[in-house]
């Protein structure tokens, strides 16, 4: 299961709250990882989640903040890039 999150527990660049994606065990609900994708203030914040596409990309919402326009972003797991 994966939650889009303003914060990423612990993670900071600097004094800066770091904001992503957060995955969890769908069953026990425990935190498996997450990934950054943006500085709370600074970039867009991911609003919301969806897992799809041939290579079960994750596919995430964002807020306009800082130079992004916001907008929908493709993360790819087997690269572990934001494409």
């Amino acid at each position: 299961m994966f939650v889009a999150s303003p914060v990423i527990p612990g993670a900071k660049n600097g004094d800066v709250q770091l904001s992503g994606i957060l995955q969890y065990n769908g069953t026990t609900g425990e935190l498996i990882n997450g990934f950054v994708t943006g500085a709370a203030g600074f970039t867009p914040v991911p609003i919301d989640v969806a897992v799809g596409g041939s290579n079960n990309s994750i596919f995430f919402s964002e807020s306009s903040k800082g130079f992004n326009p916001g907008g929908i972003r493709e993360y790819d797991p087997v690269l572990f890039l934001i494409l």
